[in-house]
């Protein structure tokens, strides 16, 4: 069985390298993307959320794990099956089912970003595999016998063939696992630079946005910059996508169906705003939010094109891979529901929805569907992939305050707050902030915070306060008013199915 053990170390070897390079042509993670598709909305969450990047890496390892079993399988089958003289009839065989196994992965798994191009890797992969299968099998015990010529030098020439074929199959591995990470690099640089407008107008006027304004040692930047902006995926990879073979196909219920390419939405009149952008499964106080320019095209101007017909009730967009959400009609035609293309004054990238993503202000962001392919126009209602896991299908963005300063679970010194200076955050969707109050140990007494000016109705706004504390255990609360009078909700709930509430609430020795 040592040949067994060499086969499934270097299909774990193989599948690890192409993990780590975030490879499209992987069944090793169409296999971890099909364990998220199949669990419960609950569970597939908190997994990927809690856990972050690891959380991955650990679904990869998940693959990588089942898939070697099989393949191992595969292998010992084949060369347990057929006799060693027939070396041809071997490869053939287990060549074939490894491309079957591998293939049928992808094919079965919707999530699957795979193109027919990427698949050569998978077959030169399984036709590695398929060369071993004959080749490990020399000087095995089987039931006709072993060849005398072999006796004496079987042992040697096994441990050498299967120390060649281990070999091969790792640079095998690493060569495609290398060429695909270059293309990957290549189309994100592509993308990044379509767009030359690192010198935005709109960004450079925030040099002397409320410079009045005292901040707090921690407390986050106005504008979050992209590579600190969160993603929150429900796949194991980012899709790579060729605008030179994409477009946008907008169907259903309109008159005049249409698609359009990357160029000719780049030529459409743009949208070009702040806004801040937070997912529904983020906590109280929780880092998965931010605010960014967003520049592109209003959805309604696409949908005028086409021509809708009297009867729509919502709007569905599609993403690369499968993905759907939906929103109603009178929400897709309001003027900041924007189809965007660039961030903070350049093109997107791989990982926020290039070419191109929703930005939809006021609803959470699961509703903004990135890497976009399809609008599809419907009569009738609609539930999307977190929908049909029980979560909310109006998703609208609950009243949230966040503390930056203190730091939760920190020993803050004196000197550290700046006599005193605590500051965050205050969100609420496309109804603007009124009002941020925080309350001490000290006594019941909600005290006003410092605003400073708000971007836009659809930003956080950013709040500090000078606070007077003496030094000692303190605990802080805190809760926001926003544009309509609504006070933030005090009943705590956890992120499912419509968004966390309560108070952000900090304990800390100063």
């Amino acid at each position: 069985m040592s040949y067994l053990l060499v086969t499934s170390l270097a299909f774990a070897a193989i599948y690890y390298l192409l993990s780590i390079v975030d490879a499209a042509s992987n069944p090793a993670l169409d296999i971890a993307d099909l364990l998220i598709e199949v669990s419960p909305g609950q569970l597939a969450t908190w997994f990927i959320e809690t856990l972050g990047e690891t959380a991955k890496k650990l679904l990869a390892v998940t693959g990588v794990a089942l898939l070697t079993l099989s393949m191992a399988s595969i292998h010992w089958l084949v060369s347990r099956t057929l006799s060693s003289e027939k070396h041809f009839v071997q490869m053939g065989c287990s060549f074939a089912l490894h491309t079957l196994v591998v293939t049928g992965i992808s094919v079965i798994n919707v999530q699957s970003t795979s193109t027919n191009q990427d698949y050569l890797t998978v077959v030169v992969i399984a036709l590695v595999f398929g060369i071993m299968t004959p080749t490990s099998t020399i000087g095995t015990d089987r039931p006709g016998g072993v060849d005398p010529a072999l006796n004496g030098s079987s042992s040697v020439s096994r441990r050498r063939m299967l120390s060649s074929a281990f070999a091969l199959s790792v640079l095998t591995s690493v060569l495609a696992a290398r060429l695909i990470s270059e293309r990957a690099e290549d189309e994100s640089r592509s993308s990044s630079n379509m767009l030359h407008m690192q010198s935005h107008p709109l960004l450079k006027d925030l040099r002397s946005f409320s410079v009045d304004f005292a901040q707090s040692p921690t407390q986050r930047q106005l504008v979050t910059p992209v590579d600190d902006f969160y993603t929150v995926d429900i796949t194991t990879r980012t899709p790579i996508i060729n605008v030179k073979d994409w477009n946008l196909s907008v169907t259903g219920n309109v008159e005049a169906p249409q698609s359009f390419s990357y160029e000719q939405i780049l030529a459409m009149p743009k949208n070009e705003f702040f806004g801040t952008l937070q997912c529904i499964s983020n906590e109280v106080g929780g880092p998965l939010i931010g605010c960014a320019l967003w520049t592109g095209i209003p959805i309604r101007d696409v949908l005028d094109l086409v021509q809708i017909k009297p009867g729509t009730k919502r709007v569905i967009l599609v993403a690369e891979g499968g993905y759907d959400d939906s929103i109603d009609i009178a929400k897709a035609m309001e003027a900041d529901t924007t189809l965007a293309y660039a961030m903070n004054g350049t093109a997107l990238t791989p990982g926020h929805g290039y070419p191109l993503r929703a930005y939809i202000p006021g609803i959470y962001g699961m509703k903004n569907v990135k890497w976009l392919r399809e609008i599809r126009v419907s009569k009738g209602n609609h539930n999307g992939y977190w929908q049909r896991r029980g979560w909310s299908n109006k998703a609208i963005v609950k009243t949230t305050s966040a503390f930056d300063d203190p730091v939760i679970g920190s020993r803050v010194r004196l000197s550290s707050l700046h006599n005193n200076r605590i500051g965050g955050i205050a969100f609420a969707g496309n109804r603007g902030i009124a009002k941020v109050q925080y309350q001490t140990n000290i006594d019941d007494r909600w005290y006003d915070a410092d605003l400073e000016d708000q971007l836009r109705v659809t930003t956080w706004r950013r709040w500090s306060a000078q606070t007077g504390l003496s030094p000692g255990r303190h605990m802080l609360r805190l809760r926001a008013i926003d544009g309509n009078g609504n006070i933030q909700d005090s009943d705590s709930a956890a992120p499912h199915p419509d968004g966390a509430s309560g108070y952000h609430t900090v304990e800390f020795d100063y």
